[in-house]
């Protein structure tokens, strides 16, 4: 799904077709929220997803739901530019969701020397969870995701209780 691959001169169609992957590909020159809730009615299933697009966590948010539903047990969905902090937040709180597990990182995304120390002296401190902030206890590079692009493969489908919350 892109409706803007004009204005980069259909460079990830060519790449589809270079790569091979014309056959298995399904290209929609639409915005996501327009196609993502269409592919669920008709009940397409997917095996691989691959998320380069708005950087706004909520918009992305909503693509990730629909995504779960669509793709099968044992799909992959890939998030790219996640140096982005809205992306970054999402991978976070997908690598907490018990339908996802954390699959591949790729290229390196380095946290900053101040944010790991404060982190080191944050899990020193007696209470600490009731003080900081969990981004704060859990940096990125703990938690497996410091990198551009992040793949999660979904596990199981979604079966959360109504009140299921994670901190992320």
């Amino acid at each position: 799904m892109d409706p803007m691959q004009d204005d980069w001169r259909n460079i990830g169609l060519l790449n589809i077709k270079r790569g091979g992957y014309e056959k298995v590909c399904r290209y929609y020159r639409d915005y996501s929220f327009n196609v993502l809730p269409e592919l669920l009615k008709t009940k397409v299933q997917a095996d691989f997803a691959y998320i380069d697009s708005t950087k706004i966590f909520d918009i992305l948010l909503v693509d990730v739901f629909l995504i779960h539903k669509i793709l099968r047990v044992g799909g992959v969905l890939a998030l790219d530019d996640c140096s982005f902090p809205g992306i970054r937040k999402l991978a976070r709180l997908i690598n907490r969701h018990p339908g996802w597990k954390l699959y591949q990182t790729f290229g390196p995304r380095p946290t900053s020397l101040k944010k790991r120390l404060l982190s080191k002296l944050c899990y020193r401190l007696p209470r600490k969870a009731q003080i900081f902030a969990s981004n704060l206890l859990d940096l990125d590079s703990v938690l497996g995701l410091e990198a551009d692009c992040i793949a999660f493969q979904k596990i199981s489908e979604d079966t959360r209780h109504w009140s299921w919350h994670a901190e992320f």
